[in-house]
C-alpha cells in the first residue's frame, strides 16, 4: 500500500467519522494501524504521526462503549507514538498530543484520580500550535471544559466557572459552533450551585438553533434540555429531550453517553408519580451505568432510585442514598447527597413515632455535620453570586438538621448548632489589610452555649471535617455568652 492509499484510508476514516462518530470510524483506524506498524515498522515519521492519530480514534471508540481498559491502552500507545514524533520534531503531532492527553485526563477522571486529570489538561493548555490546526482551537475549548469538570468534582465551583467562561471567551472568537456547548455547561455548573441557570441556558438554545449540530452536540443539547425541564417540573418535556440523546449518543455507538441519559429517566417517571416505574428505570439505570464505567452516572441513578423509594415508604430507600454517597466524589456532591440520606434517614425515623430510636440517631448522625459542611463550602467559595446561591442550599440543609435534632429530642445540640450558623455571619472576608502576624481568614472556634466543657456538636464538627474534607472549625472552644 503506497502513502497515496495510506492518505485516502486516513480520509475514509475521517468521513465515516463525520457519518457516524468514532465506532463508524474505529474499523478505518484498526486498517490504518496495521498498515503503518507492518510497512514502516513503525519508524516512518508518518507512521508515527498516524499511530498517535489513529490510537486516540481507538481509545475514544472503546470508552464509548465502556471498554475503559482498552482506551487505556490505546492513549499510551498513542502517546508513545507522540512523544517518538515529537522528537524526530514533526510539528502535526502536537495537536494529536493534545487530544490524547484530554483522554487520559478523562479515563483519570473516571477513576477518581483528580490530581492526574489536572495535570494532563494543564500539560494540553501549555502546548503551541506550531502549524496552525484547523481543529486546534475546538480543542482547546475541549480542555478548558475538561478541566473545569475536574474542578466542579474537587468542589472548586469558582475555578470550575473561570475554565467554562475561558472556553466560551474562545469559542467565540474562533469557534462559534462550540458557544451553546459552552452556554450549556455554565448553566449546568450554576445549577449544580443551586444559582439561576435560566439566561445562560436559553441563550444556548437560541444559539444552538442556529446551527447543524452533529449527533454528538445534538444528543448533548438535548440532554441538557432535559435538564433544565427537570428543573422546572417538566416532566413530559424532559421525556421528550432524554429521547431525543439517547437515540443521538445510540446513533454515534456511544453507549456511555446514551447510559447517562438513562441514570435520569427515572427522575421523569418519578415526577409524573410513577414511583413503580421509576424504581424499576432507576435500578436498570443502575445496572447500566455500572457495565460502561461510568460511576458519576451511576451515582445519579441511584439518587433516583434512593428518592422514588422513599416517596413508595420502603425502606430501602436509604442503602440506595448509602451506595451514592460511596460514588459521590466532592464536598458539595457529598453534602447533596447526604441531605437526601438524612431525608430518607428522617422520614425512617418518622414513621417510629418515636424519639430516641436507632433511626433518628441515624438522621442526627447524618445532618447534622452534613449542615455544618455546607455552611463551610459556602465560605470556601469568592464572594459573589455563586456563594450567595450556595447560601441558600445550605439555609435548606440547616433546616433538615434542626428538624432531625428537635424530632430526637436534643435541645443542647439544636441551641449550639444555633450558634454555630449565627457566628457564621461574621465570616466573610474582610477588605481591610490583616496587621502582621493576623489572619483574618482563620478558621473560626468553636461555640459552646453553656460554659465550660466540649461544644454539644464537638463530635458532628469532628465527623464534617472528616467526611466532608473541609475545614469547619479550628480546636479552639469559645462561649457563645
Amino acid at each position: 500500500m503506497t502513502l497515496h492509499d495510506v492518505n485516502a484510508l486516513g480520509a475514509q476514516m475521517g468521513q465515516a467519522y463525520e457519518r457516524g462518530g468514532h465506532a463508524a470510524a474505529e474499523p478505518y483506524a484498526a486498517r490504518l494501524l496495521t498498515v503503518v506498524g507492518r510497512w514502516w515498522l513503525g519508524t516512518h515519521p508518518d507512521a508515527l504521526y498516524l499511530r498517535a492519530r489513529v490510537r486516540h480514534v481507538l481509545a475514544q471508540a472503546a470508552a464509548d462503549r465502556g471498554d475503559h481498559a482498552a482506551a487505556r491502552e490505546h492513549i499510551a500507545a498513542g502517546l508513545k507514538a507522540a512523544r517518538r514524533a515529537a522528537r524526530v520534531h514533526d510539528p502535526r503531532v502536537a495537536f494529536e498530543t493534545v487530544l490524547l492527553l484530554t483522554a487520559r485526563a478523562d479515563q483519570h477522571l473516571l477513576a477518581g484520580d483528580t490530581a492526574a486529570a489536572t495535570a494532563d489538561h494543564d500539560t494540553a493548555l501549555r502546548l503551541d500550535d506550531p502549524l496552525g490546526h484547523p481543529m486546534w482551537w475546538e480543542a482547546r475549548v475541549h480542555v478548558h471544559l475538561g478541566r473545569a469538570t475536574v474542578r466542579q468534582r474537587t468542589g472548586d465551583l469558582d475555578g470550575a466557572e473561570d475554565d467554562v467562561r475561558t472556553a466560551l471567551a474562545l469559542a467565540s472568537e474562533h469557534e462559534p459552533r462550540l458557544v451553546s456547548l459552552c452556554l450549556d455547561r455554565l448553566a449546568l455548573l450554576r445549577r449544580l450551585a443551586g444559582a439561576d441557570a435560566d439566561a445562560p441556558a436559553h441563550a444556548a438554545a437560541a444559539v444552538a438553533a442556529t446551527q447543524p449540530l452533529d449527533a454528538t452536540r445534538r444528543a448533548e443539547r438535548a440532554r441538557h434540555a432535559a435538564s433544565v425541564a427537570l428543573a422546572r417540573g417538566d416532566a413530559d418535556a424532559a421525556g421528550r429531550h432524554l429521547d431525543d440523546a439517547e437515540r443521538a449518543y445510540l446513533s454515534v455507538g456511544d453507549q456511555r453517553g446514551a447510559a447517562a441519559v438513562g441514570a435520569v429517566r427515572g427522575e421523569v417517571l418519578r415526577l409524573r408519580g410513577d414511583l413503580a416505574g421509576a424504581i424499576d428505570a432507576a435500578g436498570a439505570a443502575v445496572e447500566r451505568c455500572r457495565a460502561v464505567g461510568d460511576p458519576e452516572a451511576e451515582a445519579d441513578a441511584y439518587a433516583v432510585l434512593g428518592l422514588a423509594l422513599d416517596e413508595a415508604g420502603r425502606g430501602e430507600a436509604l442503602a440506595a442514598h448509602d451506595r451514592a454517597r460511596q460514588l459521590a466524589t466532592t464536598p458539595t456532591d457529598r453534602v447533596r447527597v447526604d441531605v437526601r440520606r438524612a431525608v430518607a434517614a428522617y422520614n425512617a425515623a418518622l414513621r417510629t413515632n418515636a424519639a430516641g430510636t436507632p433511626e433518628h440517631d441515624r438522621a442526627v448522625d447524618i445532618a447534622v455535620p452534613c449542615a455544618l459542611a455546607a455552611d463551610a463550602v459556602r465560605y470556601g467559595l469568592r464572594p459573589g453570586e455563586l456563594r450567595e446561591a450556595w447560601a441558600a442550599e445550605a439555609a435548606r440543609i440547616l433546616d433538615v438538621a434542626l428538624r432531625t435534632l428537635t424530632v430526637a429530642g436534643r435541645e443542647d445540640e439544636v441551641l449550639d448548632l444555633l450558634e454555630h450558623v449565627a457566628a457564621s455571619a461574621t465570616l466573610d472576608p474582610v477588605v481591610a489589610e490583616p496587621g502582621p502576624g493576623t489572619d483574618l481568614l482563620a478558621v473560626a472556634p468553636r461555640v459552646r452555649t453553656r460554659p465550660h466543657g466540649r461544644s454539644a456538636l464537638a463530635w458532628a464538627l469532628d465527623a464534617a471535617q472528616e467526611r466532608y474534607g473541609v475545614a469547619v472549625r479550628g480546636q479552639e472552644v469559645v462561649d457563645a455568652w
